[in-house]
């Protein structure tokens, strides 16, 4: 991910660490700024969030096809150790076997979707927080 992204979270996590030092201390004003803060780094970075999640339904997609693509080329093959036509399951081990490559891209795109979907999530129950305080001083 780009500059922008490290950017647009370094924000969003040092307007979480100046509430989370600063909330009992904070009037209205000064809440809402903290809000605003978070609000924004969340807008900016859910252009982030859309594209890791694009990235990892691309790699899915990729792994089912290399998968299917492999057993295909398999099917009919002759099984080296009993010289008799491959199971279906050896099919499968064998494919997922070549497969690795894409199912380690799947792994670290999942990781990447899950890790930034967290934050996102996580930031979201902070802005309800920080929106209860804010109603409390009404």
């Amino acid at each position: 991910m780009s500059n922008n992204f490290a950017a647009h979270l370094k924000e969003l996590t040092d307007s979480i660490n100046m509430y989370n030092e600063k909330r009992n201390s904070f009037d209205k004003r000064e809440l809402q700024d903290v809000r605003d803060k978070v609000s924004l780094s969340l807008f900016y970075l859910s252009d982030f969030y859309s594209a890791t999640r694009a990235e990892s339904e691309a790699a899915e997609f990729n792994k089912k096809m290399c998968l299917a693509q492999t057993e295909e080329s398999l099917r009919g093959k002759v099984n080296e150790i009993s010289n008799k036509a491959m199971t279906r399951e050896q099919i499968i081990n064998e494919s997922r076997i070549l497969c690795k490559d894409e199912e380690e891209k799947l792994i670290e795109a999942n990781r990447k979707y899950y890790k930034i979907r967290m934050i996102i999530e996580t930031a979201t129950q902070i802005l309800n927080s920080i929106a209860s305080r804010i109603n409390q001083i009404n």
